[in-house]
């Protein structure tokens, strides 16, 4: 836990992962025009962490990280999807994406402001990847990154339900059966791991006991001997 928060602190560590991550799937893009949308996205990145324009750990520079890599993910061509995913989860267990970043607020037609968290855009990302049928890799990537959102991201409400329901679609639909043994684990591990999370928030929150009169006073009985 110790070196997952030094790592938080420095943008240059999530770096080479992002770095690394955008490379390949430009790589992967070059023979497909289609996929320009994506390799454009991913090169105006890389020019931009090497011009140094995300400096810090704020939620403009995650956003900024995030937007390439899903991209790839909605291009719903496997192996953009493999290496977004694997870098989307490195992300998250390196508490380079948390669940108290959100986006600028959106002033909707009625007049209100309204966002949404960064982490829920993330899992979004990860739980659409499903739709890419029969892709052993691409579901094994889903699992883990769903098992990291919720444990180390302490994804809840509706990120949680779709995290939940994806590993366990995953367990249920699966053609692997080694890719629906992991789904039970991981998902065994968070739903233990939700549990104790709300054991742990009601034993903060619970009201202390009241002490009996009785108790209070000399002697077991409290009155008289």
């Amino acid at each position: 836990r110790r070196s997952r928060d030094l790592m938080a602190q420095s943008v240059g560590g999530c770096d080479v992962f992002v770095h690394l991550a955008l490379s390949q799937i430009i790589e992967q893009c070059t023979a497909y025009r289609r996929l320009s949308k994506v390799k454009d996205a991913c090169q105006a990145l890389l020019d931009d962490i090497a011009a140094k324009k995300h400096q810090g750990h704020t939620v403009e520079t995650v956003v900024a990280y995030v937007e390439p890599l899903k991209l790839a993910c909605e291009s719903m061509e496997p192996k953009l999807a493999i290496i977004a995913l694997d870098c989307l989860q490195k992300l998250m267990a390196y508490r380079f994406i948390r669940n108290d970043m959100y986006h600028t607020p959106k002033k909707m037609p009625d007049g209100t402001l309204r966002t949404h968290s960064v982490l829920s855009t993330v899992v979004a990302t990860i739980c659409q990847c499903i739709k890419i049928a029969n892709e052993p890799i691409v579901q094994l990537q889903i699992i883990r990154c769903s098992l990291t959102a919720v444990t180390d991201c302490e994804a809840h409400d509706n990120a949680l339900q779709s995290l939940v329901s994806s590993v366990f679609s995953l367990m249920i639909h699966s053609k692997e059966s080694i890719n629906q043994t992991t789904a039970r684990t991981h998902l065994t591990q968070m739903i233990n791991f939700i549990f104790n999370r709300l054991e742990s928030s009601e034993a903060d929150t619970s009201p202390p006991v009241p002490i009996p009169d009785s108790m209070t006073s000399n002697g077991t009985n409290g009155g008289d001997s």
